[in-house]
Parts: structure tokens; sequence; C-alpha cells
């Protein structure tokens, strides 16, 4: 399948990689490490095609992407939803999210 960012199906497939394997607490982007970071794009990369030339501009507008989310998603279950638990999120992860949210008073 072809995607572009501006499709329904690969925004569907960047959150599923968000959703589907949130595995720490990380606040944002850069807080994930370099292994978890190259998993998701190759997940990405197993869901969706595009030209070859384009891969250096898909994989930074994935990493926009997926940074956007992350840092709204965090953002959601901090001030939002006043701590409220996703129903996807692994309940040791929230636990951890909360003690991040409890000993950082700049979030």
């Amino acid at each position: 399948m072809v995607c572009m960012f501006d499709d329904k199906t690969a925004r569907n497939v960047v959150s599923s990689t968000l959703t589907g394997h949130y595995r720490s607490a990380w606040r944002n982007y850069g807080e994930v490490d370099q292994g978890t970071k190259d998993y998701r794009w190759n997940l990405f990369c197993k869901q969706c095609t595009w030209a070859p030339e384009l891969n250096d501009h898909v994989k930074r507008t994935f990493e926009v992407k997926f940074a956007d989310q992350m840092r709204d998603m965090f953002h959601a279950v901090a001030h939002r939803m006043n701590g409220k638990k996703l129903k996807w999120m692994i309940e040791e992860v929230h636990k951890d999210m909360m003690d991040v949210l409890a000993n950082n008073d700049t979030y």
C-alpha cells in the first residue's frame, strides 16, 4: 500500500506504532532509545511503500508525526485526562508515567 502522511491509512499506521508498542513512560521522542525508534520505523515500512528516492523525506516526516503524537498523548494523559490511564496502555507504564509527572514540576 502506498502511504502519504495526509492519508488516513498512514496516520493510522503511525498511531498504531505508538499505541501498540508504548513500553516506557516517554514524554517525548528524544527520550526513546534508538533501537525502539528503528523498530517502529521498520513497522511503518512493512505497512507502507513509497518511491525509494523519497525514503529520507518519508523517514523525517514519520519521525515528526510520531514525535507529535507521542507528545500529544503524554500531554493528554497528564493534563486533559487528569492522569487517567488510556485503555491501551500497560498498567506498569501508566504507573511510571504518573511517577514521572509527580517528580517533574515542569511538565
